[in-house]
C-alpha cells in the first residue's frame, strides 16, 4: 500500500493534513497573540471522551498564563453589545490537578470583570462550564484589547478544549 491507501487504512490518528483551517479554529472569535500567551496541547485525556485531540492551555514556567479572545465586532451588529442581550459562554476544560483558573470579560460596569473562578478537582475528565452573562459589553477594553479571557490563578497549568459564545433569550 502506498499514498492515500495508507492514510485510508491507518489505525491511528493523523493530525497532518492539507487545505485545513490555519491556526486555532474560530467562528466570530479569534485568540489574541496565541503563541505568546498560551501553549498548544494535543491528545489530552482519555480516548473515551470526545475532547482533547486539540487543546490550548497555560504554561506557567514560560509565563503563558492567559487565553485572550476577541469577539468579532460584527457578531452583535457592528457595535458593542452593551448588555442589550445576554450571552451564554461555554468553556470545555480538562479537570486535572487542583489548580484554579478564571473566566473574565469586558462588562458594562468594568473592563475586567470576574465571571467565575474554577478550581479543578483532579477527576481526569473533560468538564464543561456554562455561564450566562447579562452585562457583557465586548468593546475590546480588556487586556490586549480582548473581550473575554481565561486567566491562570496559580502556578498550575490548566488546559482547555474550546470556548463557545452564543446569544441567549432575554
Amino acid at each position: 500500500m502506498k499514498g492515500l491507501e495508507v492514510v485510508k487504512n491507518q489505525k491511528g490518528l493523523n493530525d497532518v493534513q492539507w487545505d485545513v483551517w490555519r491556526g486555532n479554529y474560530g467562528m466570530y472569535m479569534k485568540q489574541i497573540r496565541a503563541n505568546e500567551t498560551s501553549q498548544g496541547y494535543w491528545r489530552v485525556g482519555s480516548k473515551d471522551q470526545m475532547y482533547g485531540r486539540f487543546a490550548r492551555g497555560f504554561d506557567h514556567a514560560q509565563k503563558k498564563n492567559a487565553i485572550y479572545l476577541d469577539i468579532d465586532d460584527g457578531l452583535f451588529g457592528a457595535e458593542p453589545l452593551s448588555g442589550r442581550s445576554p450571552v451564554s459562554v461555554r468553556v470545555v476544560y480538562f479537570d486535572k490537578g487542583t489548580g484554579a483558573w478564571q473566566l473574565r470579560y469586558d462588562s458594562t460596569s468594568e473592563p475586567d470583570k470576574l465571571a467565575r473562578e474554577v478550581t479543578n478537582t483532579d477527576s481526569g475528565l473533560w468538564k464543561e462550564l456554562t455561564l450566562d452573562l447579562a452585562d457583557a459589553h465586548f468593546d475590546n477594553r480588556g487586556p490586549m484589547e480582548s473581550d473575554l479571557w481565561l486567566a491562570n490563578s496559580d502556578e498550575q497549568n490548566e488546559i482547555f478544549h474550546m470556548v463557545e459564545i452564543r446569544k441567549t433569550a432575554k
